[in-house]
């Protein structure tokens, strides 16, 4: 026996109808309104972040700056690690820091890790190499 599509399809369409109110007030804001989609962080926030700066070769001198901000400077660097903490701006979750060095030779090939973990962010790094006796870099960080 052949069924009634007209039929078959009214029933389909209850049963959605059925269960369309129970989504609406699910996802709605309980009097039938629709939802405020969430806020977006400001455009810019100051994070906490901890940073760790490491060298293949102990520099004479180097500095981590934001904009015209420095953010940590060491005129006499003893140790090929470093750790900080450090208040860095955060530009739609974005920050741009300029690296820093100086070495007291020039012929070798060097390598700065500059590793940022703002607090309830992840952690990112950067490396970037050097031959020349100094370094001034910028990189962005993304969150």
């Amino acid at each position: 026996m052949r069924g009634r599509p007209i039929v078959e399809w009214l029933v389909f369409m209850a049963a959605w109808l059925c269960l369309l109110a129970p989504l609406r007030l699910l996802t709605s804001g309980g009097d039938g309104t629709p939802v405020a989609e969430t806020t977006e962080a400001s455009e810019t926030d100051r994070a906490q972040t901890w940073a760790t700066v490491r060298f293949s070769e102990t520099p004479r001198r180097f500095r981590v700056t934001q904009d015209a901000r420095v953010l940590w400077e060491d005129a006499s660097v003893s140790e090929q690690t470093l750790e900080n903490e450090l208040t860095v701006e955060l530009y739609r979750n974005s920050a741009d820091i300029t690296i820093e060095a100086a070495w007291s030779t020039s012929n070798t090939l060097k390598a700065v890790e500059l590793v940022l973990e703002p607090d309830e962010r992840a952690a990112q790094s950067r490396t970037l190499w050097e031959r020349a006796g100094e370094l001034r870099e910028v990189v962005t960080f993304q969150w």
